[in-house]
């Protein structure tokens, strides 16, 4: 991979209160990925790796922006200021993408050319622009009552040709309670010990932007059979666009303070918010007698998503050799779809996705995990175990029966499933210890991190115990192993169903970083001619918490935005890094 990032910025001031900046910006990121499998040197798994295999992919993603912003600074009178900014964006977004790959290789070589057999080649290209605009004015009374109004308009090349323009306006207003003299002739809370009290609240708009072709109709190219069995040219309908798609746009309002008290030792902010998500992208299924793509990207219903956010900064210890400082952060999140239709008296059913294991259905969160769950159990054979007579007659020969000595009495696996719990994590806490020491010439640090109230589908384990090729989980080849494992293969395989064992909760604990920061001696910088040296080494995802079966449960096999599943999928990596900061 190779990657290039530049940028070029400058900035002009014509009078005392006016200025403008100008910036560029380039990124460029190169991927080459290469598969060989030379042929006559794997002699099993499949006759594809035996003849040989080659595989090529080049990937090219390309983002070009200019920014440009005047901002003009008055005072109006002595106890007001205002600040005033206009401003415009350009944004170019490409990738480009060529796949190709061929079997029957001649022996001894490993190029495409000498591919004899299975020639693919597929080729993607992709621009999205997006020209946009802004306007904000903020105004200052007193430096202790700020208002802030803005608007932003945005066009983008992906919205339907019947959508023109996107408007996002915003606001917001703080008070610095703490600065009034009425506050601070309270005999408790206007005592020297609170430094600073901020009430603020605001309201701001914001949107997403459909993807690539989602509002356009178009033609896909593939190869046919003649009559002679020559292969011709021709064209499918790649996608079903609709010309009135719109951004997804969020409306979302904020309450909350900051306090510093103590000198500023303890520091605490609170934030309650409650964000709106309304004309949401949602793929929505079409009837095949239409004869055109499977899926047309519609904007429907509306999604809610509120909580709350906390955060305290606490100076331990403050000496002239030592200081502690202690970071503690946490946030919830209530995500709930309120509707999947714009019509608020219509009847929508559910959306179902990834294998029907999660849905977009009203009142539950957005991509819930859906399952059939075991309804009872009983040891009707008087062995002591569940499960093991009559659901599952012979793994080895890859049978599965449910009948009257079944012992797993399953839900309907294909009428109404049961909810099982949501994608998205509803709760998060963080803790950062952070140390000084020998007069600041030691930094220590470290960063734990909590996530819990959200489920996982473990499709790698799912996929060893109860697929037909494998059937070489510990589950069903141990007696010894706990009931749980046994049970979740033995649902799956009587009764469809991955909620037992296979969808998991995911709650983890983390150690995700530690890091030491030396400054080296002035002397040893000087040799070096700068001012100050620094050695930094930190190390990442060092350790994980947590009852999830499989490698780790932040791993996930699916690039879309609520899609779910760990399907032999590379956990994250554990690593360290070492980093000189020089300083002239």
């Amino acid at each position: 991979m190779k990657r290039f990032v530049g940028g070029l910025n400058a900035t002009y001031q014509p009078l005392s209160w006016l200025t403008a900046v100008g910036q560029a910006g380039l990124d460029v990121n190169n991927l080459l990925e290469n598969q060989l499998t030379p042929a006559n040197v794997v002699t099993y798994i499949n006759q594809t790796l035996i003849d040989g295999f080659r595989g090529q992919d080049r990937l090219q993603n390309m983002n070009y922006s200019l920014n440009g912003s005047a901002t003009a600074n008055f005072t109006i009178s002595p106890s007001l200021k205002s600040l005033t900014a206009v401003g415009a964006q350009y944004l170019n977004e490409q990738q480009h993408f060529t796949l190709a790959s061929g079997r029957n290789l001649v022996p001894g070589t490993g190029s495409l050319a000498t591919a004899g057999a299975g020639a693919v080649v597929n080729e993607g290209n992709q621009t999205i622009i997006t020209v946009g605009g802004y306007l904000r004015e903020q105004l200052a009374w007193r430096d202790r009552l700020f208002f802030t109004a803005a608007m932003r308009a945005d066009e983008n090349s992906a919205f339907g040709e019947n959508f023109s323009l996107a408007k996002y306006p915003s606001a917001s207003l703080s008070w610095v309670a703490s600065e009034e003299d009425f506050f601070r002739n309270l005999p408790v809370l206007g005592g020297a010990w609170l430094n600073q009290l901020r009430l603020r609240t605001s309201y701001g708009e914001s949107g997403q932007k459909p993807g690539f072709r989602q509002a356009d109709t178009y033609l896909s190219g593939v190869a046919v059979a003649d009559k002679s069995s020559t292969e011709l040219t021709a064209v499918i309908i790649g996608g079903t666009g609709n010309p009135n798609l719109r951004p997804e746009k969020s409306k979302e309002y904020e309450v909350g303070f900051d306090v510093s008290a103590l000198d500023n030792r303890i520091g605490m902010t609170y934030t309650f918010y409650n964000k709106r998500t309304v004309d949401q992208l949602v793929a929505r299924t079409l009837p095949p007698s239409l004869g055109v793509a499977q899926t047309q990207f519609f904007n429907l219903g509306e999604g809610l998503n509120r909580g709350h956010e906390i955060s305290l900064n606490l100076t331990a210890l403050d000496l002239s050799v030592a200081k502690l400082e202690l970071l503690v952060s946490g946030t919830t999140l209530k995500n709930e779809l309120v509707r999947l239709s714009n019509d608020p008296s219509a009847t929508v059913p559910a959306i179902y996705f990834n294998g029907g294991l999660q849905r977009f259905q009203e009142g539950f969160p957005a991509g819930a995990f859906f399952q059939p769950k075991i309804v009872s159990t009983q040891d009707k054979n008087g062995d002591g175990l569940i499960g093991t007579a009559g659901c599952v007659a012979d793994f080895a020969n890859h049978l599965a029966s449910t009948g009257p000595n079944c012992e797993v009495t399953l839900g309907d696996s294909s009428g109404t499933a049961s909810y099982i719990g949501p994608v998205l994590p509803t709760r998060e806490f963080s803790f950062v210890p952070t140390a000084t020491l020998f007069n600041s010439r030691l930094r220590l640090s470290a960063n734990i991190n909590h996530r819990a109230g959200h489920y996982v589908y473990n499709n790698t384990e799912e996929f060893r115990c109860t697929s037909s090729a494998f059937f070489n989980c510990q589950a069903i080849n141990d007696k010894n192993v706990d009931q749980t494992s046994y049970l979740a293969a033995v649902a799956k395989l009587a009764g469809n169903t991955s909620s037992v064992g296979y969808i998991e909760k995911g709650d983890f604990t983390k150690l995700r970083e530690v890091s030491a920061t030396i400054t080296l001696p002035e002397r040893w910088a000087a040799k070096a001619r700068a001012r100050s040296l620094a050695l930094t080494i930190a190390g990442r995802n060092l350790k994980t918490w947590t009852k999830y079966k499989g490698f780790d449960p932040e791993v996930n096999a699916s690039t879309g935005s609520f899609t779910q599943f760990d399907f032999l999928t590379q956990p994250p990596l554990r690593f360290w890094t070492t980093r000189f900061d020089l300083s002239f």
